[in-house]
């Protein structure tokens, strides 16, 4: 086609006449918008595609006729074309960067989605153990939660009244079954929420005074933790029926690629793998049900009572969390508990029918550090049981000390 005498450049014609008589005789020479960018790009030495030539010609063909009935000079019309062709380069801009960012966003999910595939295919399922107590629901009148967070393992230090390390991090997750094991049996409790809030790991991402207190490596943490975590739920489950909710955001174990900002890649979370880890592996127990919160944000029912609980990095303020989560998620919350801060405070902040409307702050495994003592902020390790009746709610308090 393109060696048809009449679609060459002749000797006499500049390349935008010849541009524009091609374009303009399209139909007279019986071309598609597609010939015409073959027939172009082989005089430019391009590889446009056709919109590039169907758009530049209504613009140029727009100012010409624009021109004729104006009369305009030569200087307006330089400038409308000019316009013209600024905007079909935004409009190309546009649609690179619109391509730039989906590309990125798939490359993403692509890789953290493999990254999970392998990791789930290294789980091995843990045998059910024998149980020690059998089990019998013989109060539903009320529900037992057991709330910790904030274990940090990984992290190893001495502080004005506080040591830690992996093996303490151990000795004192034990130390929660065991007071919790007496406080069941004591009350012939048969059926247990657990309630993790994260931070399970100390991390390494946060800032670079981090690395003087690790004990281990990020992955390590993850490692050594999911094992250990997936053997305590097992051990638990001896003696009741876990009901566990495991958060999967919090502020150390996010991952912060290319010097990013805290929650600006949220789904590149640790404790997404640790969660993956104790569903995997103990999956088909009868006495252990895993529920893993994505969103970093857990929603669940006690009685006819709607309870709410996150980390606690993500609020502007505890005292105003149930409002502010309340008016965000359209729903409104009995109780509210978080982490994050290291030392329990229960706060009343309203009434409701029949119970008060509250934030429970649930101490941390890892209790006080260097930093809380500059801070004069220290508080003791610890967990905590709280016990909710019908009608009435939080009716209970009890309160582990771990140091």
């Amino acid at each position: 086609m393109i060696d048809d005498p009449i679609l060459k450049r002749r000797k006499d014609e500049s390349l935008k006449d010849y541009e524009f008589r091609i374009c303009d005789n399209k139909d007279k020479y019986g071309l598609s918008w597609d010939s015409v960018a073959e027939i172009l790009n082989s005089e430019r030495g391009e590889t446009w595609g056709e919109s590039k030539y169907r758009k530049w010609y209504v613009a140029f063909k727009d100012g010409i006729e624009y021109t004729a009935k104006k009369n305009i000079n030569s200087n307006e019309i330089l400038n409308e074309l000019e316009l013209k062709k600024i905007e079909l380069l935004e409009e190309r801009k546009k649609l690179q960067t619109v391509r730039t960012e989906y590309n990125k966003i798939a490359r993403e999910k692509s890789r953290r989605d493999l990254l999970f595939e392998y990791v789930r295919e290294g789980f091995e399922r843990l045998d059910e153990i024998e149980p020690v107590v059998k089990l019998s629901y013989s109060n539903p009148e009320q529900e037992h939660l057991l709330s910790f967070g904030d274990i940090h393992f990984g992290k190893q230090f001495k502080s004005l009244n506080n040591v830690y390390s992996e093996e303490i991090t151990y000795n004192r997750m034990d130390s929660i079954i065991a007071d919790t094991v007496k406080y069941l049996d004591k009350n012939n409790i048969s059926y247990l929420n657990v309630l993790n809030l994260a931070d399970s790991i100390e991390g390494m991402t946060l800032r670079i005074s981090q690395m003087q207190s690790l004990q281990s490596g990020f992955v390590d943490q993850v490692i050594k933790f999911s094992r250990y975590y997936a053997k305590w739920i097992r051990e638990l489950s001896k003696y009741t029926y876990v009901n566990l909710h495991h958060l999967e955001q919090s502020n150390h174990t996010e991952l912060r690629p290319f010097n990013s900002s805290r929650s600006e890649y949220p789904a590149e979370d640790m404790e997404r793998i640790i969660g993956m880890y104790i569903q995997d592996t103990l999956q088909g127990h009868d006495r252990i049900n895993i529920n893993l919160h994505k969103g970093g944000i857990a929603e669940f029912d006690l009685l006819g009572y709607n309870f709410i609980a996150l980390h606690g990095h993500q609020l502007k303020g505890k005292r105003n969390a149930i409002k502010d989560l309340s008016f965000h998620r359209r729903k409104f919350y009995d109780y509210c508990f978080v982490g994050h801060w290291h030392n329990l405070d229960i706060s009343t902040i309203g009434e409701g029918l029949t119970n008060n409307i509250q934030t429970i702050q649930v101490p941390s495994v890892m209790g006080s550090d260097d930093y809380a003592d500059q801070l004069l902020s220290g508080a003791k390790a610890g967990a905590l049981i709280t016990t909710f009746t019908k009608d009435k709610g939080l009716t209970d308090i009890h309160n582990i000390i771990l140091n």
